[in-house]
């Protein structure tokens, strides 16, 4: 049995923790993903508690990703944690959304959709939004077939929250960043007033 034919063998967390271990220089969330091709939300989860635990050290914004030398030195796996469920995801589509885009960074909709296991009406409404408020930049060319977006803020692991109010008197729509508490609102256009689906959004904090 081969090096790589054991390596496929161990439990996910494991193969990200050995990844971390044997890098020779901080690694960005995304350079872990693309190694291990873990899944998105059970990566981030594992992060979170190393990060807790004082075992790893994430940059600024989480973009890179940094293990203990000591701990480098001397755990070979990483510590147990509570069993995750095969099937687990999180509740809100918008969640899973999110945490891909921090992953990918750059993406384009089908990939991102298939990485968050979500559907394409709530998902393509989400980053307009995103979008007018500046989280994502779109980068696609006239050419292509798919729109592709740049992520240009990562505040933090909790999706930013939408929320429809009004502004001067005529329908708009909030944005509540979780991590920082910031909000911006804007008015809502008359193609986004047609369409249900602006109006649609799953409202969870």
């Amino acid at each position: 049995m081969s090096y790589v034919d054991v390596t496929l063998d161990l439990p996910m967390d494991v193969r990200v923790w050995r990844e971390l271990r044997f890098a020779r220089a901080p690694m960005t969330l995304f350079e872990l993903w693309r190694s291990v091709r873990p899944d998105f939300n059970h990566l981030v989860a594992w992060l979170d508690g190393w990060s807790a635990a004082g075992m790893i050290a994430l940059g600024k914004r989480s973009q890179t990703i940094t293990m203990n030398k000591q701990v480098k030195a001397r755990c070979a796996n990483p510590p147990r944690q509570k069993a995750t469920p095969r099937n687990f995801h999180p509740s809100c589509a918008y969640q899973r959304i999110w945490t891909a885009i921090r992953v990918m960074r750059t993406f384009d909709v089908p990939a991102l959709l298939m990485a968050a296991e979500t559907g394409k009406r709530h998902a393509t409404n989400y980053f307009n939004q995103l979008e007018r408020a500046g989280y994502l930049k779109r980068i696609d060319t006239p050419d292509e077939f798919h729109r592709r977006y740049r992520l240009l803020r990562d505040t933090g692991p909790r999706h930013p929250v939408m929320t429809r109010t009004k502004q001067d008197g005529f329908p708009a729509m909030r944005i509540t960043d979780a991590n920082t508490g910031e909000q911006t609102s804007f008015e809502l256009t008359p193609k986004s007033l047609r369409n249900r689906d602006a109006y649609s959004f799953a409202l969870e904090n």
